[in-house]
Order: C-alpha cells, then sequence, then structure tokens
C-alpha cells in the first residue's frame, strides 16, 4: 500500500472502495491533515474518469508544485495560447551557475487515446512561443498515430516534448 494524500482527494479524485470519502470536500485542513497519516492507497484506487477535466488541470498544477515549479500560471479558459499552464524550473549548478527554463504543459482528460487533432496546435503554439520544454499531461493514454506524429514533431525542434501519460501521473500522486 502507498501512501495517498487527502488533499488530493480533496481536489476531486475519488477513490474506489472509499465510499464514505466520495464527495468529501468540506472538511477543515486539520481534519484532512488528520485523516491522511492513516490512509493507504495503491495506484489502481485512482479513477481519473471520476474528475472534471478542469480538476484535472488543478491536479496536475498541484503536481507541479510539489515537483518544485516555480511563477506557474494555470490559464483557465478556452483561449490559452496552447498551453494549460506555464512555469519555469530553475536549476542551480556550481559549474555554469543558475540555469532557468521555461515550461509549457497541456492537461488532456481523455477516458481513450488522445487523437493528433488535439495537439496539433499546441505544437504550433509552442513553435510560435519557444519554451524549452512542452509536457502533455493525459489522464489516459496517446492514440498510436499521435505518438507517432509527435516523434516526428520532436525532430528539428529548439524545445524538448515530453509526454507524462496516466498511468504515469498516478504513480507520481502517490510517490510525491
Amino acid at each position: 500500500n502507498i501512501i495517498f494524500t487527502l488533499r488530493t482527494f480533496v481536489l476531486g479524485v475519488t477513490l474506489v472502495g472509499y465510499p464514505a470519502f466520495a464527495g468529501a470536500n468540506t472538511e477543515t485542513l486539520e481534519e484532512i491533515d488528520s485523516l491522511e497519516e492513516h490512509m493507504l492507497f495503491k495506484e489502481e484506487d485512482i479513477q481519473f474518469e471520476r474528475i472534471t477535466p478542469r480538476k484535472f488541470e488543478e491536479l496536475c498544477f498541484d503536481i507541479l508544485l510539489r515537483m518544485g515549479y516555480q511563477s506557474l500560471i494555470w490559464r483557465q479558459g478556452g483561449a490559452d495560447q496552447g498551453r494549460d499552464i506555464e512555469g519555469k524550473f530553475i536549476v542551480n549548478n556550481q559549474l555554469v551557475g543558475t540555469i532557468e527554463e521555461r515550461w509549457f504543459f497541456e492537461c488532456k482528460h481523455y477516458t481513450n487515446g488522445v487523437p493528433v487533432e488535439q495537439i496539433s496546435t499546441k505544437i504550433a503554439w509552442a513553435d510560435a512561443e519557444g519554451p524549452n520544454h512542452f509536457v502533455l499531461f493525459t489522464s489516459s493514454y496517446l492514440s498510436n498515430s499521435s505518438r507517432q506524429w509527435l516523434e516526428k514533431m520532436q525532430k528539428g525542434r529548439p524545445y524538448k516534448i515530453h509526454i507524462i501519460e496516466g498511468k504515469i501521473i498516478k504513480h507520481l500522486i502517490v510517490n510525491t
């Protein structure tokens, strides 16, 4: 069993086999702190299909905060200019000094494979805006054609394209 923080659950992730906690969004932070110390969960307990696309974006934002990304901007709404979240990652290197990278994050909440049509305009925006990294979070997985298309798109791009699928996100939730 792996510890799963109730804070993430309160963001909207409903867990299999724990109906007493379904819709539990009115607890105080003190109650949450007390409960999360005693709750054990596994990756398979997390059901992304039970949350909204907005809550999935919020979950991705929370993961990025925990991982040390800075200056995060959540671009809520339709006109997000090719990314749902934008942020910086700063590394202090003794040899060359501080390295600051600009990251774009696109969050796709799907139950099946994400099609090429849903990501092609995001890559076009990344081409225009010039981040150092473009990350595609998906609650499910990429379709085979999307994976192949992204591999071809990576060639010749000045930024790195990263794919973070649902299984990896679940692992991040229970292990960070």
